[in-house]
């Protein structure tokens, strides 16, 4: 749960860089972004039923 919210605010500091400076943040937004959407989703997916069949 705290990796979500460190996640969350990391992501925010990093957005309000890239929108004062877009030159120097803008990709490191991005790669950490996708970075933090892909750990959120590990979970969900962890728990979701698999759907191949044996």
């Amino acid at each position: 749960m705290y990796e979500l919210a460190a996640n969350c605010v990391m992501s925010q500091l990093m957005l309000r860089n890239a929108t004062k400076a877009p030159e120097l943040f803008d990709k490191s937004m991005k790669v950490y972004l996708n970075l933090a959407e892909r750990a959120c989703a590990e979970p969900v997916e962890a728990k979701s039923p698999s759907t191949t069949t044996s």
